[in-house]
């Protein structure tokens, strides 16, 4: 069963019909999550370095995208569905693409530090 959700009740509701995401895929807390705009897919940021992008349809983790060298704190996804861009504690933007799980390109912020 198709779950088309949308808003913070949205992400509450797949994260009920996915049975606990954490313990399930991804191996460190959700940090974030967004829906695509058809409502058929999310994608889930976690402090583990990755994200996920998920089938709606049947709750299954389409791939894994990975890249980040510290946890990935935010994402968005394009209004296609297309495309999602992650931020992480590693200062890094990233930018990929969601039909294939490839990284499109690189954004280097600087560090309190530097």
């Amino acid at each position: 069963m198709a779950h088309r959700a949308k808003g913070s009740y949205g992400v509450y509701f797949i994260f009920q019909s996915m049975g606990n995401v954490h313990h399930r895929q991804h191996t460190g807390g959700v940090l974030a999550v967004t829906v695509t705009s058809d409502g058929l897919r999310a994608v889930s940021a976690s402090y583990e370095h990755t994200l996920r992008l998920w089938d709606l349809s049947n709750c299954q983790a389409l791939c894994t995208l990975e890249g980040h060298t510290n946890g990935a704190n935010v994402v968005a996804v394009t209004p296609d569905g297309r495309r999602a861009v992650s931020a992480s504690w590693d200062y890094t933007l990233r930018l990929l693409a969601l039909e294939n799980g490839k990284e499109i390109a690189t954004f280097t912020g600087e560090s309190e530090n530097d």
